[in-house]
């Protein structure tokens, strides 16, 4: 009777929850409406025109990414939803079904936590955002880039996929040799839907996962070789068409002139210190990374955080390396990869920040003092932001 109890009041915060972050999602979409700068009127004119009926002709013509139009569109003409408010409820209910499976996830991994910390940390990497040095960079959102960025629908849409894999990924990883093949057809499905929401989480992971099999074989001196090649193959579909995304977007769009490389050349625009903006981001995952290191005596047998580490390194690499040649290099579009990877990074600290809390170690009380201040002082970089956002329009300040 007590755990249905439990449930039933789990069930009612989790509601709660998502009735806050499906409304402030939304009002600060219905604010785009007069700033023609974000990325919404690109998209939602992509979801007025968009026909399942025409789907291979749309992805000629570069909408290779196309979950969120299709759902916006859908919403717009069969529900008689005006165009912009359908796309404040598509990006909204994406933004409720990443913060249901965080907060459920928190609860799995960590089911003696209290509600309050359950929900100051589940709702609160819904929020957090970079910290913010303005004597060092002159920007706060522009080549720092947060964990939580806003005026993006499809990064929006690609966010519950991710965690859905992240959470799948790590399941197979602490299961030891032994394939669990459920698990490994649900993962390519969940990673084969994220391509078709944006290609910035595979594009991201899967190298991700490759750093992650070369650390962890260096460190425990063993290969598990058919697991990793079974994870290999669960990746395969997502990542072929991931390739066509590339080859259609960047190289067969008379628009855009392929990618070149060059170490920092985009963040170069934006940001004076480029080491100060990678701090400035992930001083929280980074604080329990250290600290994690320090309690459980070692990386490599803590799947959580060196799969949190390898993502980080592989999408700020990514970003920092890449960029798009031509005009459209300023767009930075190389960064999505990388803020996706600090939302995740944000999931997973967290995670292990709480419980590090029912754990006894020398300087405790300063570890979770400074670690909870930390991700305090990044949840009121965000709340700014949304401030900011509501009461100027502004977004790329």
């Amino acid at each position: 009777m007590k755990e249905k109890e439990q449930g039933r009041e789990d069930w009612i915060y989790e509601i709660f929850s998502s009735i806050i972050v499906f409304m402030m999602t939304y009002m600060i979409i219905t604010f785009y409406r007069e700033h023609p700068g974000t990325d919404f009127w690109y998209h939602t004119a992509l979801a007025e025109n968009f026909h399942m009926s025409q789907l291979g002709e749309q992805i000629k013509n570069g909408n290779t990414y196309f979950m969120w139009s299709a759902l916006t569109g859908l919403l717009h003409r069969r529900g008689k939803v005006d165009l912009y408010s359908a796309s404040a409820v598509i990006t909204a209910l994406a933004n409720v079904a990443a913060l249901h499976f965080v907060l459920d996830y928190i609860k799995r991994k960590v089911p003696q936590i209290d509600n309050a910390s359950w929900l100051y940390f589940g709702v609160g990497v819904m929020f957090v955002g970079p910290l913010y040095f303005p004597w060092i960079n002159s920007f706060y959102y522009l080549g720092t880039w947060s964990p939580n960025q806003w005026h993006n629908p499809t990064n929006n849409m690609v966010r519950p996929f991710a965690i859905l894999s992240i959470i799948l990924i790590l399941d197979i990883l602490e299961s030891g040799d032994k394939p669990d093949w459920k698990k490994h057809v649900a993962l390519s499905i969940m990673l084969f839907l994220s391509v078709l929401a944006k290609p910035s989480f595979i594009q991201g992971i899967a190298p991700a996962l490759a750093l992650y099999v070369i650390v962890e074989t260096i460190s425990m001196r063993r290969l598990a070789l058919q697991k990793y090649l079974l994870l290999a193959v669960t990746f395969l579909p997502a990542v072929c068409y991931m390739f066509v995304q590339i080859r259609v977007n960047l190289y067969e769009d008379q628009t855009r002139e392929g990618i070149g490389v060059e170490f920092l050349r985009v963040q170069h625009r934006y940001v004076d210190n480029a080491g100060a903006a990678l701090l400035a981001g992930i001083a929280f995952p980074l604080f329990v990374t250290v600290m994690a290191i320090a309690v459980k005596k070692g990386l490599a047998k803590n799947a959580r955080v060196l799969l949190m580490v390898c993502y980080l390194v592989s999408t700020w690499c990514e970003m920092s390396f890449l960029y798009e040649k031509g005009g459209h290099e300023g767009d930075a579009n190389f960064a999505w990869g990388y803020m996706l990877g600090l939302f995740v990074a944000f999931v997973l600290a967290s995670i292990e920040f709480l419980e590090m809390q029912y754990l006894d170690f020398k300087y405790e009380n300063a570890v979770k003092k400074t670690g909870l201040i930390l991700f305090s002082v990044h949840l009121l970089f965000g709340i700014w932001v949304v401030y900011v956002v509501l009461s100027s329009g502004e977004y790329l300040i």
